[in-house]
């Protein structure tokens, strides 16, 4: 036998094209998340810096809008009457969780550190 062929490598052009696929999707991707999950929730919003705050003093970082929104599209998609979150550290993603719920709805949230809770 002979050599075994070398793998042959994309060209540049190639893989700028992926990217730009990969970039495309993701586009589409965040803008169906935005048609389909509110806006962040007032509650988030008027406690951001708090919730900032809170979460830098414990080294640990909050949900991001977009993470919220997948977080309020699953309860929503999924017609949640009730969700058990546990380990809500500040409650950033339970607002998000709760916000998808209906005036029959309920939310449960449990977090073993005092400080956070």
């Amino acid at each position: 036998g002979g050599e075994p062929e070398a793998e042959a490598k994309p060209s540049a052009r190639t893989q700028a094209a992926a990217t730009d696929a990969e970039g495309a999707a993701g586009a589409r991707v965040a803008g169906y998340m935005h048609a389909a999950a509110s806006g962040e929730p007032l509650r988030v919003r008027l406690l951001r810096g708090e919730l900032l705050r809170l979460a830098a003093d414990a080294g640990r970082a909050v949900h991001g809008v977009a993470q919220g929104r997948l977080l309020h599209m699953l309860a929503r998609l999924a017609r949640a009457q009730r969700i058990l979150h546990v380990g809500s550290f500040i409650g950033c993603a339970t607002l998000w969780m709760a916000s998808a719920l209906d005036h029959r709805g309920s939310i449960d949230a449990y977090e073993g550190n005092k400080r956070a809770a």
